[in-house]
C-alpha cells in the first residue's frame, strides 16, 4: 500500500499563522489537506486496470491557517482529526482503485473521477459531522470520543470512513 504522509503528525508549522480570522470565518484554524491519485495501467485482452497506485496526502500550507493567539494542543489535536479523516478516505480510494477495470485508459480515468468524487463527498460530510458534534473540538468528551474512534479506524488496515460514528 502506498499512501505517503498517511501518518503525518499535524504541527503548527503546517499552517500559516494569522493575527485574526479571515473575514466570514468563525473557527480558529483551517487545515487544507487533500490527496492525489497516481497510477500506471496495464491492458490485457482489452481490459485495463491500474497498477503502481500511489495516493499521497497533500498539505496546502498557503490555504491552511491558524489564529496565532489560539494555538493550543487541543486545537492541534482537533486539526489532526481532520487530517486523519481525509487520510482514511485516501486509503479507501487507494484500496478501491485496485479493483477498477475499464475497456480503455479513458474509462479508467472516468471511473477514478467518479470514485474520487464519491469518497470526497463522504470525507466532507464526515468532517462537517466531526466539527458539529465536537463544536470544533471544544466539547472535550465528544472530541476525545472522536479521537479514539478515528485512531481505531486508522489503525485498522481495512478501516473506512463508514466505520466512523
Amino acid at each position: 500500500m502506498s499512501l505517503p504522509n498517511f501518518d503525518h503528525p499535524v504541527d503548527w508549522s503546517d499552517f500559516t499563522p494569522r493575527d485574526a480570522r479571515p473575514r466570514n470565518e468563525s473557527e480558529d484554524a483551517h487545515f487544507a489537506v487533500t490527496f492525489e491519485t497516481n497510477y500506471s495501467y496495464t491492458s490485457e485482452d482489452g481490459e485495463y486496470k491500474m497498477t503502481n497506485i500511489v495516493v499521497p496526502m497533500v498539505m496546502n500550507k498557503r490555504a491552511s491557517w491558524v489564529v496565532r493567539a489560539q494555538q493550543s494542543e487541543t486545537l492541534r489535536r482537533h486539526e489532526q482529526g481532520h487530517f486523519d479523516i481525509t487520510a482514511i478516505g485516501a486509503r479507501e480510494i487507494h484500496d478501491r482503485m485496485q479493483f477498477i477495470t475499464a475497456s480503455s485508459a479513458g474509462g479508467l480515468r472516468t471511473e477514478l473521477s467518479r470514485l474520487a468524487r464519491e469518497v470526497q463527498t463522504i470525507i466532507n460530510d464526515t468532517n462537517i459531522r466531526y466539527d458539529d458534534e465536537t463544536d470544533h473540538g471544544t466539547i472535550v468528551s465528544k472530541q476525545n470520543a472522536w479521537e479514539s474512534n478515528i485512531a481505531k479506524v486508522k489503525l485498522e488496515t481495512s478501516g473506512i470512513l463508514s466505520d466512523l460514528p
